[in-house]
């Protein structure tokens, strides 16, 4: 059955949205009508960028009844070029240390995704838009490589996996030898000759996010009087209300401010503390919550997107770019939990972050990080697109992470807190820092556990710093530490830490 969509005309455009298709209760799939290919500037605020390259459709497995499922994409700097101001677009700035892309952007490098639900086997189909060759089978590597997924290749231009259900979801990048990109270095910048090999990825990446439907308890109704329903289109700051939950229907939603994009971030009131995207929705702002409710929720298989922001926003000099540590915009935020709460994030995806993608800040804070006894509990979200510098995975507070994927360019896992169990992470690194971090200063820290951990892609810019294929070719490692000093910038200590990895190269 297909389940047309809600419109909404607004004074300037139209935000006709999105289209869930659901061919039977095994299946869920979406598309935007205002979803379009633009390969080098910004999209306009009710739009949503679709794949230059790649169309994805799903059936269940065997039984060749396709449904679209759109495939977004995501740019360096998101078409603003070195933007300083979103309200003064021709001005940019001039970093020392630059933004973190170098060449990607003059390059055409873009990152795609597509996302369903699915409670069953499913065969999903690739087909280029432009009838490129993606084929034969000996063409196509599906990373994380121990997935074991058939692969089938009907035409040049198609490519079809079947993908079996797990409880857990499936999230995979799927790549073309012939469509990758060499990165080499001269030891202090990328260049197109000479220099060091330091990655090759895909030029046209494109990942697959396949997700188990949600329990019904997390599935807010939209008739409960607690509950306020965010309609697609434009949002300011006055939109929202003191319901204990939003909930954002399928749709493009985006923010502005005194009529400009990327000046403003989402501020819920004290009373709201559950937020749910439809599937389909696909929101271009930050999230902060105030609440002081003992958890505080963001669910669903929405989009929150960061493309109208300028790298490092800094929330109190005007959403400019200009790096602060405590007050750069973070996508998911709290500036003043307690230890009593509790954060849950299950399933959205985050989408081109400006800066760190998630802090949860105590309201009686002191000069140690470990001692910030919030907890969070955190499944099936995924992170695209972190081009900029600065980006990093979520902190790893006291709870868990299970079945994510994460595009970052800075460090991945940060175990700053104690009581941290990481299973099931897939990461895709950029140039920037290390896949394992453990601060920037001492800290006692200890029962922490990091197993099947997935590393797809990890890139340097220092070819001293590489990794090289052959040491690290499909090997498996185990560490274990009681008791332990970690040398580096800083020395840590901890008590009992586990990590069991496969370190990813073919």
């Amino acid at each position: 059955m297909i389940h047309p969509c809600w419109k909404f005309f607004g004074f300037l455009a139209a935000a006709r949205l999105c289209e869930l298709k659901v061919a039977d209760s095994d299946i869920t799939t979406w598309w935007h009508e205002n979803s379009v290919i633009n390969t080098n500037t910004s999209v306009a605020a009710d739009e949503v960028r679709r794949s230059r390259r790649y169309n994805v459709s799903v059936s269940l497995a065997g039984e060749d009844d396709f449904r679209d499922s759109l495939v977004y994409e995501t740019i360096p700097r998101n078409g603003n070029e070195k933007m300083f101001d979103p309200a003064q677009p021709g001005k940019e700035y001039d970093l020392l240390d630059g933004d973190g892309i170098t060449i990607e952007a003059d390059e055409g490098i873009n990152m795609a995704w597509t996302q369903f639900i699915y409670r069953k086997d499913v065969d999903v189909r690739i087909v280029t838009t432009d009838g490129s060759s993606i084929g034969p089978v000996s063409n196509v590597v599906i990373r994380p490589v121990d997935l074991g997924f058939t692969v089938k290749s009907t035409k040049d231009n198609t490519v079809l996996i079947r993908v079996p259900f797990q409880n857990s979801g499936a999230r995979f990048s799927v790549e073309f030898k012939n469509d990758l990109f060499t990165y080499r270095s001269n030891g202090t910048d990328y260049v197109n000759d000479g220099g060091v090999i330091v990655s090759e990825e895909p030029s046209n990446s494109l990942i697959i996010f396949a997700s188990p439907p949600l329990s019904q308890d997390l599935i807010p109704s939209k008739t409960s009087s607690n509950v306020q329903v965010i309609r697609p289109g434009k949002m300011t700051q006055d939109t929202f209300g003191s319901k204990p939950t939003m909930v954002f229907e399928s749709g493009i939603h985006w923010l502005e401010k005194d009529g400009s994009l990327g000046k403003d971030h989402i501020k819920f009131h004290p009373d709201t503390h559950y937020v749910y995207f439809e599937p389909g929705a696909y929101v271009k702002a930050a999230l902060e919550y105030t609440t002081t409710h003992h958890t505080f929720h963001t669910v669903g298989y929405g989009v929150l997107s960061g493309e109208n922001y300028v790298y490092m926003a800094n929330t109190v000099k005007n959403y400019t770019a200009v790096k602060d540590d405590r007050y750069s915009l973070r996508m998911f935020w709290h500036q003043s939990v307690t230890n009593n709460q509790t954060w849950h994030c299950i399933g959205p995806t985050l989408a081109s972050p400006p800066f760190n993608t998630m802090d949860l800040y105590p309201k009686n804070s002191t000069p140690h990080e470990e001692d910030n006894k919030v907890s969070a509990h955190i499944r099936d979200y995924k992170q695209v697109g972190a081009y900029y510098f600065q980006t990093d995975g979520t902190q790893m507070y006291r709870g868990s992470v299970r079945d994510v994927f994460w595009h970052v360019n800075d460090d991945a896992i940060k175990l700053y807190h104690s009581g941290v169990q990481l299973h099931g992470l897939t990461i895709w690194k950029a140039r920037n820092n290390a896949i394992i971090q453990m601060g920037w200063k001492p800290r006692n820290v200890s029962d922490v556990s990091v197993r099947k951990l997935r590393i797809i892609h990890n890139r340097w810019i220092k070819p001293d710093a590489y990794v090289r294929r052959l040491s690290w070719a499909q090997r498996r490692f185990t560490v274990t530490r009681k008791r332990s000093i970690l040398n580096g910038p800083c020395r840590s200590r901890l008590t009992t830490l586990s990590v069991k990895a496969f370190v990813q190269r073919s």
